[in-house]
């Protein structure tokens, strides 16, 4: 940064939040900021940054910070807990930034956070079950990295969720035969999730992991418009009955399972882009 320049909201990739509470840069939507003069938004895509997490530079940013991006960088090491202490953020981009470790449970702490995305970098073990606090989150991609666990079905009783993708990695167990909680398994009340606790649908990709186990039959009342499940481990039969009678479901990609059976009628009818091995 130009350290001759007094005004630091002037910097490259620096946006400060203004007077009315917005950020002074019309480019970046994460919402509104809370200090106004203080830096609201971190706009660093691609800029060979290099090392650790920039922990101690991003400490004073605690309360005004809103807005993160460094994917496309080459720093090493993990995410540490002290990502939690960015309470305002609001948007956090750290994809292809050569992270690795652990995702700290402290990501829980975001509460404010809606956009997440961290894809293509080394990160291991299971995504924190903190996460499923997350109320407001509505994107969370973690796609292309080492991770490991359960498929995180906890994460799709987040009411705001509108894009999951945990594609491309090693991700294993089955889908819950049960609902998650908070999640309706009542096909009657299918339009109602889209009024009720869940208010618009959802896009999922969980291809290329080890998943195992049959589809659950309750995927057919809840409101997901793209389900892609290809190059796993899922076996059993095609509940097509049951999967049929969801209205809203567009795309359906299962390749690469050893599922049997076919497709309905009536799920040929609701779903414009149907793929499985023949």
């Amino acid at each position: 940064w130009d350290s001759r320049s007094p005004d630091h909201c002037s910097w490259f990739g620096v946006s400060c939040c203004g007077s009315a509470g917005t950020l002074n840069a019309p480019t970046i939507r994460s919402g509104s900021c809370t200090l106004p003069g203080g830096v609201a938004g971190l706009d660093l895509p691609s800029n060979n940054l290099t090392g650790a997490w920039p922990a101690a530079a991003l400490a004073g940013l605690s309360n005004s910070l809103v807005y993160l991006n460094l994917r496309g960088n080459n720093l090493r090491g993990r995410l540490p807990e002290s990502i939690g202490d960015l309470r305002q953020l609001v948007v956090l981009y750290i994809d292809d930034a050569g992270l690795s470790g652990a995702l700290p449970a402290a990501l829980g702490r975001l509460t404010k956070i809606t956009q997440l995305s961290a894809a293509g970098n080394q990160f291991s073990g299971a995504l924190p079950s903190s996460m499923a606090e997350l109320q407001q989150l509505r994107r969370l991609t973690v796609s292309s990295n080492a991770l490991t666990g359960e498929f995180p079905a906890s994460l799709l009783a987040l009411p705001q969720l509108l894009q999951l993708d945990v594609s491309s990695n090693q991700l294993s167990g089955q889908l819950p035969i049960e609902a998650p909680a908070g999640v309706n398994s009542s096909n009657a009340s299918l339009l109602g999730a889209l009024t009720g606790t869940r208010n618009e649908m959802l896009a999922i990709n969980s291809s290329r992991n080890h998943v195992s186990g049959a589809l659950p039959a309750w995927l057919a009342s809840f409101p997901v418009i793209l389900l892609d499940v290809s190059y796993n481990d899922l076996s059993g039969s095609l509940p097509a009955a049951a999967l049929g009678s969801n209205i809203v479901m567009q795309e359906l990609l299962l390749t690469g399972n050893s599922i049997t059976g076919s497709f309905s009628a009536d799920m040929l009818r609701c779903a414009p882009v149907l793929d499985r091995d023949a």
